[in-house]
């Protein structure tokens, strides 16, 4: 390896302590418990705001996780809501 050559090592971040990766890990779950929807109606709005309200005093790290869910389920009611009032109102 020449002077001009430089290596440039990329690392993955990786949680410094257990506290940090099992934040992660919940995190990941309560996101993609929302997917549970689709196999068990209603499911994909409970199982984030179980998990959210189980975990949150543990995990402060899952809070700003937990709002962002909160938001994303509101908005999706939202919508519903809208969708449904165009609907009707064409087929009336």
């Amino acid at each position: 390896m020449t002077d001009t050559e430089t290596v440039i090592e990329s690392t993955p971040p990786n949680p410094s302590n257990s506290a940090d990766k099992e934040t992660n890990t919940w995190a990941l779950i309560m996101h993609l418990s929302l997917l549970a929807g689709f196999l068990v109606p209603l499911a994909g709005l409970i199982a984030p705001v179980a998990i959210y309200l189980i975990k949150k005093n543990d995990l402060p790290g899952l809070v700003p996780h937990g709002h962002v869910i909160f938001n994303w389920i509101v908005s999706v009611i939202i919508y519903c809501i809208i969708v449904s009032k165009v609907t009707c109102d064409q087929i009336a």
